[in-house]
């Protein structure tokens, strides 16, 4: 009888061997973040301030750099005044067509258009005020001053001023031969093995992109990965490895 257990068990065992196993097919790519920024003025200026050392992390909206604001800010004082001074007259006058018709409906046509004018004016002033301050379109690290400091000018829309990098989320980016594109599809849950020998983890990823088109050159298609990195413990720009059960 225990003979024949034996047997049995050893019989198993050599069905489970002989089953064919799946191979898991590597494919390497890179890592890179989802929102990388480098940032320039809208306009020409001087660097005032700095707000964020390089490494430190900024949230949306919160003001990274600030050029020499001291003309607009006084530009925008004046119309400020003059919007105000306009506005008060706009509204007496209007009081008084209302009231007693004593002054002409031409007249406060005039000082309406007047108002408005005023109004307008000290918006432009508001609006160059505020393309004085570059502000975080995201929330990321500030990785890079490209050695800018304060005092420094700057041409509109040229000038490199600042880079915001968000690692939290990420993308593993990989080409695979056209024959493997069957293996992929989009919103598909997939593994990435991410590091070097030293440093390697495992991370779970959700295929967002598969190119609808085959590079001519090459013959390889490119695939994009989707994968959460809340706590930074892969820093984007490692390579890894997309696996694949073929």
């Amino acid at each position: 009888m225990a003979m024949r257990v034996v047997l049995m068990l050893v019989g198993c065992l050599g069905l489970a061997l002989s089953q064919p196993q799946a191979a898991v097919q590597r494919i390497q790519g890179i890592t890179e973040p989802v929102r990388d920024a480098v940032l320039n003025s809208p306009v020409d200026g001087i660097i005032a301030r700095q707000f964020f050392e390089e490494g430190s992390f900024a949230r949306e909206g919160e003001v990274l750099l600030e050029l020499d604001k001291s003309l607009q800010e006084l530009e925008a004082a004046r119309r400020t005044i003059v919007r105000d001074n306009r506005k008060k007259e706009f509204e007496r006058m209007s009081a008084l067509y209302q009231e007693t018709r004593s002054v002409s409906e031409e007249d406060l046509d005039k000082k309406r258009l007047e108002y408005q004018e005023a109004e307008a004016e000290y918006e432009l002033a508001a609006e160059l005020l505020r393309k004085r301050r570059i502000v975080a379109p995201f929330s990321g690290f500030v990785v890079d001053w490209f050695n800018r400091d304060p005092g420094e000018g700057c041409k509109q829309n040229e000038t490199a001023l600042v880079r915001l990098v968000d690692t939290r989320q990420a993308r593993f980016v990989c080409n695979l031969e056209a024959d493997r594109g069957r293996l992929v599809r989009e919103k598909q849950k997939v593994r990435l093995e991410l590091g070097d020998a030293t440093d390697r983890r495992t991370v779970e990823g959700e295929v967002i992109f598969v190119s609808p088109i085959v590079d001519a050159a090459s013959g390889l298609l490119t695939v994009k990965v989707l994968f959460q990195n809340p706590d930074g413990n892969v820093r984007p720009g490692v390579s890894g490895y997309l696996l694949l059960e073929d």
